[in-house]
């Protein structure tokens, strides 16, 4: 849990924060404004990358469009807070942005650098399977193995997959960029590897 509003020092509210109810503390889902991804709290800690595993149900057929992202962009800079520039999600799906990762805060001065992965179906039989309403409480058993094996294909896109031709074939070397960016480019004074130049005009939208 964090508290970037400071609401309560020592158990006692601070401020001109309306009082808890006694020693109940109430929480909401960060989804109720659509921030599906638990980026705010990292806002705040000064990090170089966030990877950002998107699985939220966006569309019609329960695949990201970037919503989430978008909305944290907002939300960051009405608090003040460093934060890439990204696109709308009617750009995303109309770019085809949406079944692929994409880099965020490349050529930012400040924030984080964010590698968006987001859910999509990365091995035949998937869609349609692994893409379910949030509000889902069960599956059936034969297809757990179905949502693992996407789950990893999407993340590791290696080969044989269907995510495999939607990226960079040293993806992972790319994702490694991504994660060293920031110190590369304090240490190098800008100059970044060959293969990190080639993966950021691929990968970078901003």
């Amino acid at each position: 849990m964090y508290n970037p509003w400071k609401f309560a020092i020592n158990g006692k509210p601070n401020g001109d924060f309306s009082a808890p109810d006694g020693p109940i503390l109430r929480l909401n889902d960060g989804g109720m404004d659509w921030q599906n991804l638990p980026i705010a709290p990292l806002l705040y800690r000064n990090v170089d990358v966030i990877i950002a595993n998107d699985n939220s149900g966006d569309t019609t057929d329960m695949w990201p469009n970037g919503t989430s992202l978008y909305m944290t962009m907002q939300w960051a800079r009405r608090n003040g807070l460093a934060f890439p520039d990204v696109p709308s999600p009617n750009e995303i799906m109309s770019k085809g942005i949406n079944d692929r990762p994409a880099f965020y805060g490349c050529n930012a001065t400040s924030g984080p650098l964010i590698v968006w992965i987001p859910a999509s179906a990365a091995i035949s039989g998937a869609n349609g399977v692994v893409n379910i309403p949030t509000l889902t409480f069960s599956v059936e058993q034969n297809l757990v193995q179905t949502f693992i094996q996407n789950g990893n294909a999407n993340i590791l896109r290696g080969p044989n997959t269907l995510g495999y031709s939607k990226t960079p074939s040293n993806w992972p070397q790319c994702v490694a960029c991504g994660v060293m960016q920031r110190q590369l480019r304090k240490l190098n004074n800008g100059t970044m590897p060959a293969t990190c130049q080639q993966c950021f005009s691929t990968m970078c939208y901003s």
